[in-house]
């Protein structure tokens, strides 16, 4: 009885959705090529403030046609 209890509730996490993705700072910074503080512009542009890791310098123009700032 008790392993059968044990089987029903360990399945509970394939019902619940599985796993949920997850973000940890430290092997993302990790695997990184660049880590940037950056600053909206007009358009799709940003500019560089500081850089973390990496080799853009500040000021510098990052186009990032996917992370458009808000008109």
């Amino acid at each position: 009885m008790i392993i059968a209890t044990l089987v029903v509730l360990g399945s509970f996490d394939g019902l619940a959705g599985g796993q949920e993705p997850f973000f940890h700072v430290g092997i993302c910074s990790w695997d990184a090529t660049d880590i940037l503080v950056l600053t909206p512009t007009l358009g799709k542009a940003f500019r560089v403030v500081e850089t973390i890791k990496g080799d853009m310098e500040p000021g510098e123009l990052l186009v990032l046609d996917e992370l458009a700032p808000p008109r």
